[in-house]
């Protein structure tokens, strides 16, 4: 107990010496939120997957931050657009450009018929959360 307090104020000490005010929390509670937040994100994604009616699901970062249930802000869209791009990375899912006019384009991630994720999720969505989470570790 006495080394992680120990530890958390020279943590705090290091970031006011780099000049950052915002006393941040200890790395290793920062993780186990990031991992908390990235379980509710994985079952938001399987969730819209399950409850999908037709061939085909488009994903935003927004959309999926609102089914997650978190708030939205930028920097959450952000953390939600990197964890899409690691699960195309992973070929889970599809990215897709659309351009709306000459200058605007949105990225959309797209989990279709024809994908393994599509087909697991389908049947059990308890698994397609494991193989994501398994994926995401590699």
């Amino acid at each position: 107990m006495f080394k992680d307090r120990t530890d958390t104020l020279i943590y705090d000490l290091e970031n006011y010496l780099r000049g950052e005010n915002i006393v941040n929390e200890h790395p290793r509670k920062q993780e186990e939120l990031n991992r908390e937040f990235e379980k509710r994100l994985i079952q938001a994604l399987v969730k819209v997957i399950y409850e999908s009616k037709g061939r085909r699901v488009t994903i935003r970062a927004r959309l999926l931050l609102r089914i997650a249930g978190e708030k939205v802000d930028q920097r959450s869209i952000v953390k939600v657009s990197m964890f899409l791009k690691k699960l195309v990375i992973k070929n889970l899912i599809k990215s897709e450009i659309r351009k709306r006019f000459q200058r605007s384009r949105s990225l959309n991630y797209v989990v279709h018929e024809g994908m393994r994720l599509w087909n697991i999720a389908k049947a059990s969505p308890q698994e397609a959360e494991r193989l994501i989470q398994s994926e995401l570790a590699k």
